[in-house]
C-alpha cells in the first residue's frame, strides 16, 4: 500500500466517523430512534392482524418505517439493515412469550 493510498484510506475513514457521529447526534437531538420504534411496533402490531404471512408482514413493516424515515429525511438505505434485525428481534421476543403463554 502506497503512502498515498494510506492517506486516502484515512481520510475516508474519518469522512465516514464524521458522518456516523453527525448522524447519531441528530437521532438522539431530534427523538427519531423513539419514532421510529413506535412506529415499527405499531406496524408490527398491524400487520399481526392482517393475516397475511411472515415475510409478507415483515415487508409491510419495513415500508412503514422506510416511509417514517422519508418524512424524519433519515437515509433510509442506510439504517435499513438494522431496522430489519430489530424487528426480527421484536418477533422473536414476541413468539417466545406468546409459547409460555
Amino acid at each position: 500500500m502506497t503512502t498515498l493510498e494510506l492517506v486516502e484510506l484515512i481520510v475516508l475513514l474519518v469522512v465516514a466517523l464524521a458522518l456516523g457521529v453527525f448522524y447519531a447526534f441528530k437521532a438522539i437531538k431530534n427523538g427519531w430512534v423513539s419514532k421510529i420504534l413506535s412506529t415499527i411496533n405499531d406496524a408490527i402490531k398491524e400487520a399481526e392482524k392482517s393475516g397475511k404471512t411472515g415475510p409478507e408482514k415483515k415487508a409491510y413493516v419495513l415500508q412503514q418505517a422506510e416511509k417514517v424515515c422519508d418524512e424524519l429525511k433519515i437515509p433510509y438505505k442506510i439504517i435499513e439493515s438494522l431496522v430489519a434485525k430489530i424487528i426480527d428481534n421484536i418477533v422473536k421476543d414476541y413468539n417466545v412469550i406468546a409459547k409460555e403463554k
